[in-house]
């Protein structure tokens, strides 16, 4: 299965195909699941967990 990535290039968001200018932003979904995320930001943060 492959992961999709996407471009966001003046707002509009599109799937990345081929290459892309300089100034797009890159990103594709995570393998974590929502809450694992969630958690982990806090803690890069520096929030306290329970």
């Amino acid at each position: 299965m492959e992961t999709m990535v996407y471009v966001s290039l003046n707002g509009v968001v599109t799937e990345a195909v081929g290459t892309q200018p300089k100034d797009a932003l890159l990103f594709a979904p995570s393998k974590k699941a929502r809450r694992k995320l969630y958690l982990s930001r806090r803690r890069i943060d520096g929030e306290a967990v329970n």
